[in-house]
């Protein structure tokens, strides 16, 4: 009995601190930082090269921190390419007693411009995806944009915009929604179809 309430106590002064240090974290944000796109003498974007640069920036502020989502937004036609706007997203998980703190790492690259943007959240109030997307999901992205380049050219629509992602919960599916030239993925959708990166299967979502 002597023991339960020191015992009591060090679990709420625990639980102080835990809140405490949760509220420290401040967000940032950093724009127009310049990323190597390619390899020198290189044409094409590497975006194998792309996660390795953003991945040890975003340790500087989120150490520990790991890939779960990849995405790709642009116009149609430049998906072969991959020349527009290459979105990474990386969490760090925090476990203390029964609380759990996911802060994340917004990234977007212009692959035109060749620069990164980096801005950061606490979303632990938030479902958030923390399943980790491995090296191999990001090697078969070129594979993956150009599949759908050629599934929307046969589905006959040459000038549209396009966003391609893939969640690390489910990382052999990529989600394409194509929409009205000019109106983001907001617009009227024109196509929206999953590619299975492992069985190179299409499926047409439209609905």
């Amino acid at each position: 009995m002597r023991n339960q309430v020191p015992i009591k106590i060090l679990l709420w002064v625990s639980i102080l601190l835990l809140a405490l240090s949760a509220c420290k974290f401040q967000e940032t944000e950093s724009r127009e930082l310049p990323i190597e796109i390619s390899p020198t003498g290189a044409q094409d974007v590497d975006m194998d090269l792309i996660v390795r640069q953003v991945q040890d920036l975003v340790q500087d502020t989120l150490p520990n921190s790991y890939l779960v989502a990849l995405g790709f937004a642009g116009r149609c036609r430049d998906l072969p390419g991959l020349r527009g706007e290459i979105v990474l997203d990386f969490v760090q998980v925090k476990t203390f007693l029964f609380h759990r703190q996911v802060l994340a790492a917004f990234t977007s690259v212009d692959t035109v411009q060749g620069t990164l943007e980096i801005w950061t959240k606490d979303v632990s109030d938030y479902y958030w995806s923390t399943d980790p997307l491995l090296p191999q999901d990001v090697s078969v992205a070129r594979e993956v944009s150009q599949m759908a380049y050629r599934h929307i050219t046969d589905l006959g629509i040459l000038d549209c915009d396009v966003v391609m992602d893939c969640v690390g919960n489910q990382r052999d599916i990529w989600h394409i929604l194509c929409t009205e030239p000019e109106s983001g993925p907001g617009g009227r959708r024109l196509c929206e179809f999953e590619i299975n990166a492992k069985t190179r299967q299409i499926v047409d979502t439209n609905q």
